[in-house]
């Protein structure tokens, strides 16, 4: 059985470079894409996925909220305790204060968002593939 995975991001050429990327890897079953937060929690009660890949600043609703009530709705038992949260930043620094708090509300896992362009991408690419494996293997 394969892995389920949700992306979101707001920007449509992001959300269909992370979803060709990902669909690359064997261990990839199924991938659903959102633009906001809201969106993706609707998603997430209709699909239950493995991993959920989410930007952090998005319109309507941004990644920490989404973070926020996915975790609500794993204390409540709407959604499965076993959905792991991996946050994108495009802003990546440990001080990073949308950082800092992602990791306090119960991120997985909070990597750089990969660009595609610069020369740190296969790394970056990678290090993203392991974190998703490895957050679709903690039950």
């Amino acid at each position: 059985m394969g892995i389920n995975i949700l992306i979101v991001d707001d920007n449509s050429m992001m959300r269909g470079f992370l979803e060709k990327f990902v669909k690359k890897e064997p261990a990839i079953e199924n991938v659903w894409t959102a633009e906001n937060g809201k969106i993706a929690i609707d998603m997430a009660l209709q699909y239950h996925p493995d991993v959920i890949l989410t930007d952090i600043e998005m319109p309507v609703m941004d990644g920490l909220e989404e973070l926020k009530e996915i975790k609500n709705l794993q204390r409540s038992g709407q959604l499965p305790a076993t959905i792991k949260v991996i946050v994108l930043s495009g802003t990546m620094f440990e001080n990073d204060a949308n950082v800092r708090k992602a990791k306090f509300l119960g991120a997985y896992q909070v990597l750089a968002k990969p660009d595609g362009k610069s020369m740190s991408f296969a790394i970056d690419g990678a290090k993203l593939i392991e974190t998703i494996k490895d957050a679709a293997q903690k039950k």
